[in-house]
């Protein structure tokens, strides 16, 4: 399957992933019913893509198959920000890092520019931090640009890899 097959298949399946609202169960089964037919290079370039479209549902693909084969892609996605995928991205990372034991230091980030988004990215970071251990817990509980929980995605992506 191509890119531009799974897109067409899914349709706008990844629009209910920016906020986990109504109609997420449906498009997540949605995004699935294709995984059979998915191969990993596919997943690691969705982790990785030029859009947060086809980050969203490379998430989700890849919480599916197993986050520590594509850990190192979600590292270079979340160092290669694409907006609305920021907050999910280092959600499922957190997710790698503390339930999958996948190696981290504060030093594969810190080159990011916290401030880019409205803080979106530092607020990302922090909470990511957090969730490993690394750092006090952050007062805002959604991000400042696109209005996402850190938490929400989290526990989302968790339940997708059944921890």
């Amino acid at each position: 399957m191509t890119e531009a097959e799974l897109f067409t298949e899914t349709a706008g399946a990844y629009l209910t992933l920016i906020h986990l609202g109504e109609g997420t169960t449906d498009a997540v089964a949605t995004i699935l019913a294709c995984d059979d037919r998915v191969s990993e290079e596919l997943i690691a370039a969705l982790v990785t893509g030029q859009s947060w479209r086809e980050r969203l549902v490379g998430l989700v693909l890849a919480c599916h198959r197993g986050l520590p084969r594509f850990y190192d892609d979600l590292l270079r996605g979340l160092c290669d920000i694409r907006g609305i995928s920021t907050i999910p991205t280092a959600a499922v990372l957190s997710i790698a890092i503390a339930d999958f034991g996948c190696a981290y230091t504060e030093s594969m980030t810190a080159s990011l520019d916290r401030t880019v988004f409205d803080g979106e990215v530092g607020f990302a970071l922090d909470h990511l931090h957090h969730a490993i251990g690394k750092g006090a817990a952050p007062a805002e509980e959604k991000g400042p640009n696109f209005g996402q929980s850190f938490a929400d995605h989290r526990a989302f992506y968790a339940g997708l890899c059944g921890v």
